[in-house]
């Protein structure tokens, strides 16, 4: 799989723009994510993160913020700097948060470590060298796969056309296998771009279970100020993204166009049929 070098390496110097604000809510709500995610602290050593000082853990980080925009090139060409926004924005509230005590140094390792194992499956889908293998659809507007490296790490890659039963339209990757094995939701780091039920698109990178990612994105805020509450009382995690993604791309029809797109040019190169 490629790989992301350690702490050890020298980091490469960032060229792009770096904004460490957080992105400002909308004033229409956000679904919550309906995975299962549990509010757990996360485990110490699930996906096997090792526990950096703090000069290797901020070199780590700025290797990721660095190996952003590539990750971002998965996506069609009108959502990527969107997506390469939210990972160096997301990337930097790691250190944020550690900084301000709401997370650990082990929890700050654990979702570098997510974020790294992210980016190597997404290297691996762009390069062709991940096995894919293809579920089932439940109806001809989804296609979900399983992508598989040779490492045994594997993602579940969801491409949806269309707002339906199942969920918003989308494009989103979670990974689902660390090594071969099983990740329990509070380690399954999340990306995705979708048009959300309200009409808005947004890019959301997920950092496991609601607790871990909370504390480190923040809780949604309304434009008052005030923290977002669903009409069940849920406050949301602050991990939404939209300032970067064209209107255009509002159009549920032109959101479909790009689903198509990310699933003909860049998934079923890779299917392997029965």
């Amino acid at each position: 799989m490629t790989t992301i070098k350690g702490p050890t390496q020298v980091a490469p110097t960032l060229t792009t723009p770096f904004e460490q604000t957080p992105t400002q809510a909308h004033e229409s709500p956000v679904t919550p994510m309906t995975d299962g995610f549990d509010s757990s602290k996360p485990a110490l050593d699930v996906i096997g993160a090792p526990n950096h000082n703090d000069h290797a853990q901020a070199q780590l980080e700025r290797q990721l913020k660095t190996a952003a925009a590539d990750a971002a090139e998965v996506f069609p060409q009108p959502m990527r700097a969107a997506v390469h926004e939210a990972l160096e924005v997301s990337i930097a509230r790691i250190g944020t948060a550690k900084a301000a005590g709401n997370i650990d140094a082990s929890e700050a390792s654990q979702a570098a470590e997510m974020v790294r194992e992210l980016f190597e499956g997404l290297a691996d889908l762009r390069a062709g060298k991940a096995e894919v293998h293809v579920k089932p659809n439940d109806h001809d507007r989804v296609r979900v796969w399983r992508l598989k490296s040779a490492d045994g790490d594997e993602f579940q890659v969801t491409a949806r056309r269309k707002l339906d039963e199942f969920g918003e339209a989308r494009i989103g990757f979670r990974q689902v296998l660390d090594d071969g094995r099983p990740l329990p939701g509070r380690h399954r780091v999340g990306l995705r771009v979708d048009l959300e039920r309200f009409g808005h698109a947004s890019v959301d990178m997920q950092f496991g279970g609601s607790s871990l990612d909370k504390r480190i994105h923040g809780l949604m805020k309304n434009p008052d100020g005030t923290v977002f509450e669903t009409a069940s009382g849920k406050k949301l995690a602050d991990h939404h993204f939209r300032d970067q993604l064209p209107d255009s791309i509002e159009d549920p029809d032109v959101f479909a166009r790009l689903v198509d797109t990310f699933a003909s040019g860049v998934m079923q190169p890779l299917e392997t049929l029965p």
